[in-house]
Parts: C-alpha cells; sequence; structure tokens
C-alpha cells in the first residue's frame, strides 16, 4: 500500500492497515460488521471508509486517504452527504425490527445521487431481531456494486451466521493510555490543563480504551458524579476487609439512599475493584479496572484472602442481581451488610 488510510483515526493500526490495502486493490468487501464498546470509533470508522471511497483526490493525492479537504469529504463528515443512509431504532424501542430493513430491497436499486457507492449504516445491529436479519441477508446475498453495508455492534454474539459469513467482521480494540492521553491533550486543551492529575488517571482508567467515553468524561459534572461514586466503592472496599468496619460498610451503603440506580452505580465500581483484587493474586501484572495505583492494589490484595475476596465479590453480585429484580432496596443493603459482617467475623 503506497499511501496511508485514516491518519487521524487514532489506535487500531492493523485494521486501519488492511482496510486501507483493500481499498486500495479495489478488494473491499460489500459489507462490513464494525464490533466494538461504545466509544470505540465505529461511527467515525464507517464513515471515513465511506469517505475514502468518494474522496476526490483518491487517485490524484500521494497523501493520506480520506484527504478530509475535498467537498466530498467535507460533506461527508458535515452529514450532508444524501448517500448515507442510516437505520436506527425508532424511539424506546428495544430492538431494530423487520421494517427497519424492509425498505432496503427497493432503495439499494436506487442509483447513487452525487458520489461513487451508496453507503447503508445500521446502528446497534446487535439489536435486529431474527426476522429483521433474515430479511437483510436477501438484500446482501446480491447487492448492487456501488452498495456497502456498514452493521455496527457492540457484540457479534446475536448476528446470525449467515449474516456474518457475507459481512467480514472488522473489530475495534481499545486505545492505549497513552493515546488516550494525547487526543484529550489535542482535542480538549483547556480542559485537559484543569484536571487535576489523580482525576485525569482515574478518567483515562475508567474509559475502558474508548477515547469517545474519555471525551465525555471531560464534562466536570459526569466526571465529578463517576468519582464519587468510586470513592464510595473504594470506602466500602476498605470498610469490608477491615475486621472492625463491617458495620460501618454497611452504614455507607445505607447513606446512599433508596435509588437502586444509585446504590448499583457503586457496587458496579465495588465488583471491579474486586475482580483487580482477585486477579492480582495470580499476576501482578494484570490490567486494572478500578485502581490507578497498582502497588496499592497489591498491598491491599496481599492483606485479604482469596477466599474472602470472592466471598464479597459473590455479595457484590446478588445484591446488584437483586436490585435488577426491583427487590426492595432498604432490605437488599441490610442482606448485602449482614453477608460482609460474616466475612470479618
Amino acid at each position: 500500500m503506497s499511501r496511508s488510510y485514516f491518519d487521524d483515526f487514532l489506535a487500531n493500526d492493523g485494521l486501519r492497515s488492511r482496510i486501507g490495502s483493500r481499498i486500495e486493490s479495489g478488494r473491499l468487501a460489500h459489507a462490513y460488521i464494525l464490533e466494538g464498546r461504545r466509544g470505540f470509533g465505529k461511527h467515525m470508522l464507517a464513515l471515513r471508509i465511506f469517505a475514502a471511497l468518494a474522496c476526490e483526490n483518491r487517485h490524484a493525492d500521494p497523501g493520506a486517504v480520506p484527504c478530509m479537504r475535498c467537498a466530498a469529504c467535507k460533506k461527508i463528515m458535515a452529514g450532508n452527504n444524501p448517500d448515507i443512509r442510516y437505520i436506527r431504532r425508532e424511539g424506546t424501542r428495544a430492538t431494530l425490527g423487520i421494517e427497519s430493513v424492509r425498505f432496503l430491497a427497493q432503495d439499494v436499486l436506487m442509483n447513487p445521487i452525487e458520489s461513487p457507492y451508496k453507503c447503508y449504516v445500521i446502528e446497534d445491529a446487535h439489536l435486529l431481531t431474527p426476522q429483521a436479519q433474515n430479511a437483510l441477508l436477501l438484500t446482501l446475498e446480491e447487492p448492487p456494486e456501488y452498495v456497502i453495508f456498514m452493521l455496527l455492534c457492540e457484540q457479534t454474539d446475536t448476528i446470525l451466521e449467515t449474516i456474518r459469513s457475507r459481512a467480514p467482521v472488522l473489530r475495534l480494540q481499545p486505545a492505549k493510555t497513552d493515546t488516550i492521553r494525547e487526543y484529550l491533550k489535542s482535542a480538549v486543551p483547556q480542559i485537559y490543563k484543569s484536571i487535576p492529575k489523580e482525576e485525569l488517571k482515574q478518567l483515562i482508567l475508567l474509559a475502558g480504551g474508548s477515547i469517545g467515553r474519555a471525551l465525555e468524561l471531560t464534562d466536570a459534572k459526569t466526571r465529578k458524579a463517576i468519582l464519587q461514586n468510586r470513592e464510595s466503592a473504594d470506602e466500602l472496599l476498605r470498610c469490608c476487609v477491615d475486621r472492625p468496619g463491617a458495620a460501618e460498610a454497611y452504614a455507607k451503603l445505607k447513606n446512599l439512599g433508596t435509588n437502586r440506580a444509585d446504590i448499583d452505580a457503586v457496587l458496579v465500581y465495588l465488583s471491579d475493584a474486586l475482580r483487580d483484587l482477585i486477579l492480582l493474586k495470580k499476576s501482578d501484572t494484570v490490567p486494572l479496572l478500578f485502581f490507578t495505583d497498582r502497588s496499592d492494589a497489591n498491598e491491599l490484595a496481599g492483606r485479604i484472602p482469596l477466599k474472602t475476596l470472592r466471598q464479597l465479590w459473590s455479595a457484590v453480585l446478588e445484591a446488584r442481581e437483586l436490585l435488577a429484580q426491583n427487590a426492595n432496596t432498604a432490605l437488599t443493603v441490610a442482606r448485602f451488610g449482614v453477608q460482609t459482617s460474616i466475612l470479618n467475623l
């Protein structure tokens, strides 16, 4: 491949190179499944692939593709290209039904308006019903040469094998810590400078490799609420593993109030913290989800028997399951308090 592709799409270097090679050689498939967590850049990559195909400087300019300077690139990135169709859930629907894709059978037969290709972006493709997927399959079988489908999903488990056999899966990997830090530094320099160093560490850890999520967390209100929940989880953990502190742990959880979403948010982070400590029992190089200070996590893991960590983790999972089943929050918290007290007898 003589030119570089998607230079402004951070991370996933190998994936970018493979797609670029296929575009360069004219071997791009007519459909792809873009798999990755929210904020990994599925939308961005889908648009850049389409922009690379429509770029006016694709053959004339020896530089990067798409050029992001020509009229075609600018219209695509601004959302003004009529040859991009989005298929989304309607309102509060939990799935994408057959009515969402039924129109495709006729729509694909109409030529592009101003680009060499028509691009159909199917969002939350993992929520397509089996009936909708079977209807889509008929269109995927032999689409016109100018049609390309981008199925965006968080996981491919619910996508039929018949769909996957016709649409190769492109798995987006999490961005590295340094990549996220450098992106924030260049994208939101003033906000980046205003965030305390320790908060920035937690923000990047919370992003879980998602640049989009990291950008969301630069919002002060969002970050404050999340950091408070993490602090509550950290306090809970240290109370639970401290023999005289079980009663205090129960009191802290009780003080969170009766809102099940608030309680569950703290329990999620407590579960992540326990996961870190359990895995550190086996390897001190395991990637951490909760702790930003590895030495602190190692010290804490060394103080707590593995059996206790697993029992506490089970208690957290049980409490979360009860909350999900609309169990009484006060009783759920009380049960969790009893369980942690037993662990510290």
